[in-house]
């Protein structure tokens, strides 16, 4: 019986496009339009049937050459810290430290990066100073105490900052500091 079909496959769409004509028919369809609905099935139909009586080797991919392991992204920027201060390497080259007694600002300000844009800590002292990415290598642990050695620390501003696509924010400044730069009045 498969074989019957396979060998008289023409039968189905032109007992099919017969029934679509009568619809149309019936329905008030003028030739035209009957022929506008009839004739892209026929050609669909005759197009797939084409296609599965085809015996076709299937299609054989080139082998696959082995990918090379991706390289991890490692930060050129290395944050160190102990209980006198907090340094800063930059490729293993530039070094910039700060005091723990000196510091008198800390803030995150966005860099725009090309692709996406980046937060870069800055800490701020009165003698010097430090700045890094946030993907530092030490970055957790200084973020972790800065959080423990600043008293009034702000975990809000640094949450914000890390949505921020430009600009920047104050995330702790010395009470003496923001003293003389409060206004007067």
């Amino acid at each position: 019986m498969i074989d019957w079909f396979k060998r008289h496959s023409f039968v189905i769409p032109v007992l099919t496009a017969l029934a679509i004509t009568l619809v149309c028919a019936r329905r008030g369809m003028s030739q035209a339009q009957i022929l506008m609905i009839v004739v892209p099935f026929a050609v669909v139909y005759a197009i797939l049937d084409w296609g599965w009586q085809t015996k076709r080797p299937p299609r054989q991919l080139p082998p696959r050459k082995p990918s090379k392991p991706a390289v991890p992204f490692v930060s050129p920027y290395v944050v160190t810290f102990d209980d006198c201060e907090i340094v800063v390497t930059f490729k293993q080259k530039r070094r910039e430290s700060v005091r723990w007694d000196d510091i008198v600002l800390v803030g995150i300000h966005i860099e725009n990066e090309g692709f996406l844009d980046l937060p870069y800590w800055i800490i701020a002292g009165k003698p010097g100073g430090c700045g890094y990415s946030n993907d530092a290598i030490g970055g957790l642990e200084i973020l972790t105490a800065l959080q423990n050695r600043l008293p009034g620390f702000n975990n809000v501003a640094v949450a914000q900052a890390m949505v921020m696509l430009s600009g920047g924010v104050r995330v702790w400044e010395r009470e003496s500091v923001a003293a003389d730069q409060a206004p007067t009045g």
